[in-house]
């Protein structure tokens, strides 16, 4: 896997116009009928195996359990037992790695030699720092990126594994992969000082808190000897309902901002710790406000709109947490808020009536905090609370990146889409144990467009079919767009041809993604061809697409598929085209 050799700016948006011609070779004119979508006769069936890896985390007292075997491990997928059929140890790069196929007496003194990978290898583990700016106050930014700050200088992480996301309504990239000591340090500084977007979320709280206590106060003015609280609660309920939108919107936004980090992550084999520095993410925004208001008036015959009045984003969160886990991404939430006084105490106005203080109060410490605790709870991460520093919680994630345990099965379905729940118990001792909790299934397709998708958007390439591009003479397109010819040459020995009827053919599934610079969206087209054996010029496969792009820069990111050996690649290139004035620039190899 090769690093990007400079950032890449994620908020960059994107759009497509893709029409894609495919043949087995450039100028071939001898076969005019398309054979692309066409079955392949006697192409042997491939069964894709895919292994269901779990890093599992044990600890007593804070301290690392060593020196378990396989025996120690009970796994079950949706309440059924599985047979865990690899198994390693990995304890960092100072301690030999012990892997032992779990086939085997995993009780055997027997080192076995952990071969490059295979299911329970251990892959260098990657470090991605995410700054929710949405929710980000600038108060409580400075000492956690301090301690990150200092975490990037002591060296306890490659510094080249390392990637900064900032995202505030978009998603950028502050640092990439591939990055120095020195870049990354930079990278903090600058976010240490950004204003970001939280302050007006807790704004947002104060103002409606201030409207919902004077709403009260006007209640009982108006009311005249009568019953207060029906006249607040028909005013109260929809300022909550209000604000709970409001909110939602934002956490939504950050959950599919997180979403697609997780996406362009599955590019990466091996660990993915992610840092979310967050000051709240609430599952029912403004719930707290809802407890105030019962709070204020608790006798209020509750209908069926009164249990509906917040807005819930659970099941999105939940959705994010298994593509995390299917991507293998570990998440631990840090809430930067450290160890501040209660809201109210904060809030700079008059006192809140006592009875819907003490409610809100109790609630608002839990609303800001249970989407963080189902992120990290449900990955297997850490949730960390209640600090004025993080540097000794950001040490311990730093060891627990190359010091786990790995298990691997084999799952009974195999990309049938559907969620999947694990289970890991540890034999013979109380110990604390932390592993991913569940999975979606996603099939080879899915995984495909994912890895080309962390090509595209963070420059990680793969190549090990020798994959390269080059781009024919630019013309013109409709709407102001240049016509680009890609070609998508491959090795031909590099590709497996079965037999078929018709003599030796090869599959390849061929997905072409581009984003542009200045415009949004990201669209991506698949296609299927075959290529029959000795058809093609100079031993090399060459695959056409016509491109329409507008001027600017432009990323282009190709996969490429084996469909016999499953073997693909993902190559990624920066076209920058001038403005459409007639016939543009001839192209040539990129």
């Amino acid at each position: 896997m090769s690093y990007p050799a400079r950032p890449v700016w994620l908020s960059l948006p994107l759009l497509l116009l893709l029409a894609v011609a495919a043949g087995s070779a450039l100028g071939q004119a001898r076969d005019q009928r398309d054979q692309r979508d066409q079955p392949v006769g006697s192409l042997t069936e491939l069964v894709e195996v895919q292994l269901v890896n779990v890093e599992v985390w044990v600890s007593r007292g804070n301290e690392p359990v060593e020196g378990l075997t396989a025996d120690d491990f009970v796994v079950r997928e949706d309440g059924k037992p599985v047979e865990v059929t690899h198994f390693a140890e990995v304890r960092g790069p100072q301690f030999p790695v012990l892997a032992r196929d779990a086939g085997r007496s995993s009780r055997a003194a027997e080192v076995v030699r952990d071969e490059p990978g295979s299911a329970a290898s251990a892959s260098p583990s990657h470090l991605v720092i995410y700054l929710d700016e949405l929710h980000l106050s600038p108060a409580s930014r400075k000492r956690p990126i301090e301690d990150l700050r200092a975490l990037v200088r002591s060296g306890a992480i490659e510094t080249e594994r390392v990637l900064i996301l900032n995202q505030g309504r978009d998603l950028y990239t502050a640092a990439a992969f591939g990055s120095t000591a020195k870049e990354l340090d930079r990278a903090l500084e600058r976010l240490q000082s950004s204003p970001g977007l939280g302050t007006s979320s807790a704004s947002d709280k104060r103002l409606a808190l201030q409207r919902l206590q004077q709403m009260w106060q006007e209640a009982q003015e108006n009311a005249r000897g009568g019953a207060p609280c029906d006249l607040y609660v028909r005013r109260a309920v929809p300022e909550v309902e209000q604000i709970s939108r409001e909110h939602a919107r934002r956490v939504s936004l950050t959950l599919d901002h997180l979403a697609g980090a997780v996406r362009y992550l599955a590019a990466l084999d091996g660990v993915k710790t992610l840092l979310y520095l967050s000051d709240s993410l609430e599952t029912k925004p403004a719930s707290d406000l809802l407890r105030f208001v019962e709070g204020v008036c608790p006798l209020v015959d509750r209908n069926e709109r009164w249990g509906t009045v917040t807005e819930d984003v659970g099941a999105q969160l939940h959705e994010l947490t298994r593509h995390a886990n299917a991507n293998r991404v570990t998440v631990h939430a840090l809430q930067t808020t450290g160890q501040q006084a209660g809201f109210l105490g904060m809030a700079e106005q008059t006192a809140f009536d006592v009875r819907g203080g003490g409610p809100f109060e109790l609630a608002h410490r839990t609303t800001e905090r249970d989407g963080l605790a189902m992120l990290a709870e449900e990955t297997g991460g850490r949730a960390i609370f209640n600090r004025a520093r993080f540097g000794p919680e950001l040490e311990t994630i730093a060891r627990e990146m190359s010091s786990y345990y790995s298990l691997a099965y084999q799952p009974a379905h195999g990309g049938d889409g559907l969620l999947h729940r694990i289970d890991v118990d540890v034999r013979g001792g109380r110990y604390e144990v932390r592993y991913r909790r569940g999975y979606r299934d996603k099939d080879a397709d899915q995984r495909l467009t994912e890895k080309l998708e962390g090509a595209v958007y963070l420059g990680l390439v793969d190549n090990p079919l020798g994959v390269r591009l080059a781009a024919g003479t630019v013309g013109s397109a409709a709407r102001d767009r240049h016509s680009v010819p890609l070609h998508v040459l491959v090795p031909s020995e590099r590709l497996a041809f079965l037999p078929h009827e018709g003599g030796p053919r090869a599959r390849l599934t061929l997905v072409v993604s581009v984003r542009h610079q200045d415009q949004r969206g990201l669209e991506t087209l698949r296609r299927t061809v075959d290529i029959a054996a000795g058809s093609t010029p100079a031993d090399t496969v060459a695959i056409s697409a016509a491109l329409e792009l507008a001027p600017g820069v432009s990323i282009v990111g190709v996969a490429v598929r084996d469909e016999a050996t499953r073997e693909a690649s993902f190559v990624a290139t920066t076209l920058e085209l001038p403005a459409v004035s007639g016939d543009g620039p001839p192209g040539g190899a990129i």
